[in-house]
């Protein structure tokens, strides 16, 4: 996997589960092929059935590049690399946005009266002339 790629930091733990279902598929490839390269072959008894099932088995279990073992192989390091960049990539996003997060605040919160608006002053002169018969008492 190699070359660069950018991952949604919200979207990294649905990256990391599905490379890790991705991972558990390759692994049972690598299974099949270290069961492949030990059978020896089932069907004939003549000389074209065995180097066919020689074959096979080198083509499955084989240290060699491009068998299906070394192939195998070769993709869980890739996915095991990548799921441990991403884990860390995640680890440091949510350090940071702990670190950016202001801490939840348990006292109690002061309460404060605003100004008066232009409204409320004229409303409660209003009320005082109305209370003094229409007179602004001085």
């Amino acid at each position: 996997m190699s070359g660069s790629y950018e991952v949604d930091p919200e979207a990294l733990p649905r990256a990391i589960a599905e490379l890790k279902e991705a991972l558990d598929c390759v692994l049972d490839l690598q299974t099949v092929a270290t069961r492949m390269g030990m059978d020896k072959p089932s069907r004939g008894d003549d000389a074209v059935s065995l180097n066919a099932g020689d074959q096979f088995r080198e083509l499955a279990a084989s240290p060699q590049s491009g068998s299906l073992g070394r192939t195998a192989m070769q993709l869980r390091d890739e996915l095991m690399q990548t799921i441990h960049h991403f884990e860390s990539m995640l680890a440091e996003y949510l350090n940071l946005e702990d670190t950016a997060t202001l801490p939840q605040y348990e006292g109690d919160i002061t309460s404060f009266k605003n100004s008066p608006t232009y409204q409320e002053i004229a409303a409660a002169a209003n009320r005082a002339r109305a209370a003094a018969g229409g007179y602004i008492p001085i």
